[in-house]
């Protein structure tokens, strides 16, 4: 209770007191929870602001850890743009709606763009431009060109595919390898398409197989003529190993089909001068080929140790060398000239 006196006089000139009073509980209920909200005003201020200072510390970090992040992403571009740059074979990746994300310059390169700059975009640009059709020769529709299978999930290695530019006319051939890109759920997020050019490679094998043909219609003509060839002849290599021998020459050394070495010759056969003195392999013809001597009418007495039969040969030889002068083979012919020399 608040009370107040007021004096006054009454109409006879007494002196008298008025006393009012107020009921103040409530407002001193209401200072009292002012007074305890002061208080405590400086702790709330205080934990409110240790709050803040938590939760910006945390953004600081955040930030520091996204800037952390954007100059990795920036550093791995850098290293990826780089790894491309340097790259022969074109590289292009794609988003999965079929937009070039990345390419290279050799992805310009193949596909006859004069630069970067005016190199297609997206998938859409990019069929419109080219046909293209598989290593045996059918057209490819679009949707099975190796960007749109990879961005479907399929793989591809080294396969061939021809490329015709439809506003030049200049064809090639590529050899690509596509695959698509995942993220980590497995969803497909784009494609990725490696290629070069296989042209003078597939040239190149093309005239090696015409090449193989020719050489072996030769080889079969060569074959039939040395078969026709009535003295013996005898091919080997620079290690003495048969290469070739034709019928006559086979059938000299016993029932098979397979020429002997220089080195077999000696079990099979002995070999001798004119006069009677037997000589040592490395003195035989052949061994005299392979040691770089050209032989003209060369006579010598051989004697088969199966049959004991001896038969006098004329040989002649030479040596066959590649660019450096290197020993690569030995060819040798001989006849018998048994019969002349009695008669003579």
């Amino acid at each position: 209770m608040e009370a107040f006196d007021f004096p006054f006089k009454d109409l006879d000139g007494s002196p008298l007191i008025l006393e009012m009073g107020n009921d103040i509980t409530a407002r001193r209920q209401a200072e009292i929870e002012l007074k305890h909200h002061r208080e405590h005003l400086e702790e709330l201020v205080a934990e409110r602001t240790r709050q803040l200072e938590i939760a910006n510390a945390r953004l600081a970090a955040d930030i520091r850890e996204l800037e952390r992040a954007q100059r990795r992403v920036s550093e791995s571009g850098a290293k990826l743009e780089a790894a491309l740059s340097s790259m022969t074979d074109s590289v292009v990746i794609t988003d999965r709606d079929g937009q070039f994300v990345e390419f290279n310059d050799a992805f310009a390169t193949l596909y006859r763009f004069k630069n970067k700059a005016e190199c297609a975009r997206n998938f859409s640009e990019f069929i419109s431009l080219f046909e293209v059709s598989t290593a045996s020769g059918e057209p490819l529709a679009g949707e099975m060109f190796p960007m749109r299978q990879a961005l479907c999930g399929e793989t591809g290695t080294n396969a061939e595919y021809g490329y015709r530019r439809k506003d030049t006319g200049e064809s090639w051939i590529a050899s690509l390898s596509f695959s698509p890109v995942r993220g980590e759920n497995g969803v497909i997020t784009g494609s990725v398409i490696t290629a070069r050019d296989v042209t003078e490679l597939k040239r190149a094998e093309r005239e090696l197989a015409e090449a193989r043909l020719q050489a072996e219609r030769i080889a079969t003509q060569l074959r039939t003529i040395f078969e026709s060839v009535e003295e013996r002849l005898y091919v080997c290599d620079r290690d003495g190993n048969a290469i070739m021998a034709n019928g006559v020459a086979r059938s000299t050394y016993g029932d098979s089909t397979v020429a002997p070495s220089v080195k077999e010759m000696s079990s099979l056969i002995e070999v001798f001068d004119l006069e009677g003195h037997q000589l040592a392999l490395p003195a035989w013809p052949i061994s005299r080929v392979l040691c770089g001597e050209r032989l003209h009418s060369v006579e010598v007495k051989a004697r088969f140790k199966a049959t004991e039969r001896e038969r006098i040969l004329s040989c002649n030889g030479t040596a066959i060398r590649d660019q450096s002068g290197e020993i690569l083979m030995a060819v040798l012919t001989s006849a018998y000239i048994t019969e002349r020399i009695r008669t003579e």
